[in-house]
């Protein structure tokens, strides 16, 4: 009888453990998953303001139109992903301001060349980088990889 006992008492922690190791995988899984979209919906962003940095760039040179063909669904999708997906402040905060600097540095550039002021457009361009270098950061801390420091040029 003690025997049958001890053979159901192990049973149970056996299966008691199996479970526990099933739905700390599933946790797992479940949180690689979110991490993976995170990552995406912050590369889409980082990629997308990327573009504003380049229609910057050309604009100065003399060359308009880079934004007429501008993502604005694939940003706001991705925006929205990373608000609904991320509770951290930082890469929100950063998300803001990086929004904040895009929005300024497209309309400067969205002006028409006989009236862009280059001046403003190189001012506006090195904040946006900075916002674009912070938000990567916090982006990387965010799903896991290390922040990286990288000087402003």
């Amino acid at each position: 009888m003690a025997t049958a006992a001890f053979g159901l008492i192990g049973a149970l922690i056996g299966a008691i453990a199996a479970l526990a190791g099933q739905l700390l995988s599933i946790r797992a899984t479940a949180r690689r998953q979110l991490i993976l979209r995170l990552h995406e919906a912050c590369a889409i962003v980082w990629m997308l303001e990327q573009e504003v940095d380049y229609a910057a760039w050309e604009a100065l040179r003399g060359k308009v139109g880079r934004l007429d063909s501008w993502d604005f669904s694939a940003r706001r999708k991705a925006e929205a992903e990373i608000r609904l997906l991320s509770t951290r402040n930082d890469l929100l905060n950063g998300l803001k301001a990086l929004t904040a600097a895009g929005i300024k540095l497209s309309i400067a550039v969205s002006v028409d060349q006989s009236s862009l002021d280059h001046d403003e457009v190189k001012m506006l361009r090195i904040k946006h980088r900075d916002a674009l270098e912070r938000f990567e950061n916090q982006a990387r801390v965010a799903i896991g990889a290390p922040a990286i420091s990288t000087a402003s040029v």
